[in-house]
C-alpha cells in the first residue's frame, strides 16, 4: 500500500505499514506533512478526515486550506462553501480577487493561472488578459508615487479592481440558493424583500435539526425565489449558490465560450476535469463516467458541477435544441438533395428511437472520429471564418466535438475564406477535407445498413491522455466504430482486446514513414510491371542518401514534371521540375530525401 492510499484510508501512524514508514524515514512529523498536503490538493473536508489529528481546530485547517488554493492558484472549493462562506466569510469573489491581488503586487505574469481558475477570473471579476496587463500597468504607474508602504500598496489593488462580482451572472431555475455569512449590519442596509428572503433561506437550513447532523440544508430552489432580489444578495455576499448534480444526472459538453487558454497546472482535480471532459457523454450518467473512469463518485459530481457554474458543460434534459435545428447551407447545390435527405433522416431517427443509457448489445452506439492537433492548430490560425475559433478551442481542449454541436460547426467550415494561395491555403485545405468526412459519416449514420448512430470528434492526444483500461472502457461503452486519421501507437495497440470496436484507419505510426513509402511504391511498380510491361518503370521513386549532391534529374525521373519530396521527420512537398534540383539538394544537406512522382502524363499520383 502506497503513501497517499495510507491516507485516503484514514490510518495513523501507528497502522502504517513498514514500507511507508521507511519512505518517510520512520517520521512522524512527515507522515503529518503529508496528510495536509493531500488534503489541501484535493481540498478535502475536515470531517471524516485524518487531517483532524494534526490540526484540532476546524477553522484553522480551513483557513490554512483556502491559503493554499490561492497561493497555488486552485479553482475556490465551491463544495466547501457551507464551511468557507459561512465560516470564514470567503466567497468565490473575495478568493479570486486576493489571488489577483497578490499576483499583481509580485508582478507575476498572467499565465501564472492555470485554464479553469483564469476561466473562473473572467467570469466572476471580468478580468482576462488584457484587462489584467492594463492592472499591471496601472499599478506600476502609481507604484513610484506611493512608495514602498504595504498598507498604501494593498489600498492601492483594492481601488483599481472591482468591489463586486459583475452583473452578468446567470441562475439556472435548478440551481439552489443558501444562506451565507449575514451580519446585523447587512440586514439594516437590506431592503423588506430582502429580508423575507433572508428569514427564507435561514429557515431552511435549520430544516430537521440539520445543523446538529452537521449536514447542510436543502436551501430553496432559484425558481422558488424572485431572481432579481436573490441576484441582489449574490452581488452582496450574503447568499451562494450551490449547483446541484446526482449520480443520474448527466452533462453534455457545448461549444466553449469563456475558455481561457493559459496553462495546464497538472494538479489532481485539473486532471479529472479534463477526464472528464473527453468523456463525458450526453448519454452516460454521472455515476457510470465515475465507473468508466475509477473514480470517486462524489468527486466526479464535484467536478459536473464546476462544469455547470462555469458555462462548460449542460445539465442534459431532453435532446439538445441545436440538435433539431435545420440544417445549415450545403456546400455545394449538387450535394443540397443528399445533405438535406441524410439530415432530415437523422433527425427523425433520433427523435424516434435516441439510445438509451443502458448498454444494450443491440442498441445502436455512435462512430467515433479520431483526429490529432494539426486540424486544431489550422482551424485557429487560418483566419478562414470568425466564428471557428470557439469551435477550434474546443477541439483542443475538451478533446471531443459531439454530434449535437457539429451543426453549427459544419455552418461554420461552409463559409469559408477564399484563400487559396501560402499557408493559409493549407489551412482551408485541411478544413474542407474535415468537412467532407463529416457529412460522408453522418451521411452513413441515417442508414438502417449501418450499426452506428451520430459522430463523435475526438482529439488523439485528450484519448491518450487517459489510462489504457478507461479508454477500452469509453470505446466499448460509446461506439461501434473507431475512425482515426492518426496512426496508433503501440501502446494503443496492447491495450486493445477482442471487444475493442472495429478500427478504422493507419494501423501504425510507421505506415505514414518515408520508408513504407518507398516500399509501397516498389511493389506497386513491380507488380505493375509483371503484369505489363517490364520495360517501363511505371513509378519511379528514389531514395537519395543525405550529403548525396544532384547536378541533374535522374534518368527514372525525366520527363516528369512534379515531385513528391519527403524528408524524413518533415510533410512532403511538392516541387516543380524547374525546382527539382535547388530544392532537393538543399533538403541532403541535413536528411535522406524520398523522391516520388507527383505528375506525370496528365495522371496526378496522391502519395
Amino acid at each position: 500500500m502506497d503513501l497517499w492510499k495510507s491516507i485516503e484510508k484514514n490510518l495513523s501512524w501507528f497502522d502504517l505499514s513498514s514500507e511507508v514508514r521507511l519512505q518517510l524515514n520512520d517520521d512522524p512529523k512527515k507522515y503529518e506533512e503529508q496528510i495536509l498536503l493531500h488534503s489541501f490538493r484535493n481540498q478535502l473536508r475536515y470531517t471524516g478526515n485524518i487531517v483532524q489529528l494534526v490540526i484540532k481546530r476546524e477553522k484553522k485547517y480551513y483557513e490554512k486550506l483556502v491559503d493554499y488554493g490561492r497561493q497555488h492558484y486552485l479553482l475556490y472549493p465551491y463544495h466547501l462553501q457551507d464551511k468557507i462562506v459561512r465560516g470564514l466569510q470567503i466567497t468565490q469573489f473575495v478568493y479570486y480577487r486576493r489571488m489577483i491581488i497578490d499576483l499583481i503586487s509580485t508582478e507575476k505574469s498572467y499565465d501564472c493561472l492555470p485554464n479553469f481558475t483564469a476561466a473562473d477570473c473572467l467570469r466572476l471579476l471580468g478580468i482576462g488578459r488584457n484587462q489584467y496587463i492594463e492592472l499591471v500597468n496601472t499599478y506600476k504607474s502609481f507604484l513610484s508615487s506611493i512608495g514602498p508602504d504595504e498598507n498604501e500598496i494593498q489600498g492601492l489593488l483594492c481601488d483599481i479592481l472591482p468591489s463586486q462580482p459583475i452583473d452578468k451572472v446567470i441562475f439556472e431555475p435548478w440551481y439552489v440558493v443558501r444562506i451565507g455569512s449575514v451580519m446585523l449590519s447587512d440586514i439594516q442596509a437590506s431592503t423588506d424583500s430582502e429580508r423575507i428572503t433572508i428569514d427564507q433561506l435561514i429557515d431552511a437550513e435549520k430544516a430537521d435539526d440539520l445543523e446538529e447532523s452537521n449536514e447542510v440544508g436543502p436551501g430553496i430552489l432559484v425558481k422558488d425565489l424572485d431572481q432579481n432580489i436573490i441576484k441582489g444578495l449574490y452581488l452582496r455576499g450574503l447568499v451562494y449558490i450551490d449547483i446541484p448534480v446526482s449520480c443520474d444526472d448527466k452533462i453534455c459538453v457545448p461549444t466553449l465560450e469563456g475558455f481561457v487558454m493559459n496553462r495546464i497546472s497538472g494538479d489532481i482535480r485539473e486532471n479529472l476535469l479534463y477526464k472528464i471532459f473527453v468523456t463525458a457523454d450526453e448519454n452516460t450518467s454521472v455515476s457510470e463516467l465515475a465507473e468508466c473512469l475509477q473514480v470517486d463518485v462524489n468527486s466526479v459530481k464535484q467536478a459536473a458541477s464546476i462544469f455547470c457554474r462555469l458555462g462548460f458543460a449542460q445539465k442534459r434534459i431532453g435532446r439538445l435544441e441545436s440538435r433539431t435545428q435545420p440544417f445549415q447551407i450545403p456546400i455545394s447545390i449538387e450535394e443540397s438533395d443528399t445533405l438535406l435527405h441524410t439530415e432530415n433522416s437523422v433527425v427523425d431517427a433520433n427523435l424516434d428511437s435516441f439510445p438509451s443509457v443502458d448498454d444494450h448489445p443491440q442498441q445502436k452506439k455512435k462512430l467515433v472520429l479520431i483526429f490529432d492537433s494539426t486540424i486544431t492548430a489550422y482551424l485557429m490560425m487560418g483566419n478562414l471564418s470568425p466564428n471557428l475559433k470557439p469551435h477550434a478551442v474546443t477541439m483542443f481542449e475538451v478533446g471531443k466535438l459531439s454530434d449535437d454541436s457539429l451543426n453549427s460547426f459544419i455552418f461554420e467550415l461552409n463559409h469559408l475564406a477564399p484563400v487559396s494561395e501560402g499557408e493559409a491555403g493549407v489551412y482551408r485545405e485541411y478544413a474542407l477535407n474535415l468537412r467532407k468526412t463529416i457529412h460522408f459519416l453522418r451521411s452513413q449514420a441515417s442508414l438502417d445498413s449501418t450499426d452506428f448512430c451520430d459522430v463523435d470528434l475526438i482529439r488523439g492526444g485528450s484519448l491518450l491522455s487517459l489510462e489504457a483500461e478507461t479508454r477500452i472502457r469509453v470505446l466499448r461503452k460509446n461506439y461501434n466504430v473507431v475512425v482515426s486519421l492518426i496512426p496508433s501507437t503501440y501502446e494503443d495497440q496492447q491495450a486493445s482486446d477482442s471487444q475493442w470496436p472495429p478500427h478504422l484507419g493507419p494501423p501504425i505510426s510507421e505506415a505514414n514513414s518515408p520508408w513504407f513509402g518507398f516500399f509501397i511504391s516498389c511493389i506497386a511498380s513491380n507488380t505493375i510491371q509483371r503484369k505489363q510491361n517490364p520495360s517501363v518503370n511505371v513509378l519511379p521513386t528514389l531514395l537519395i542518401t543525405c550529403g548525396t549532391r544532384i547536378s541533374r534529374l535522374p534518368l527514372p525521373l525525366r520527363g516528369i514534371s512534379r515531385f513528391w519530396l519527403t524528408a524524413w521527420g518533415h510533410d512532403a512537398v511538392v516541387v516543380d521540375s524547374t525546382n527539382f534540383l535547388t530544392t532537393a539538394n538543399d533538403m541532403l544537406l541535413s536528411s535522406p530525401v524520398l523522391i516520388q512522382v507527383s505528375f506525370i502524363d496528365n495522371i496526378c499520383f496522391l502519395l
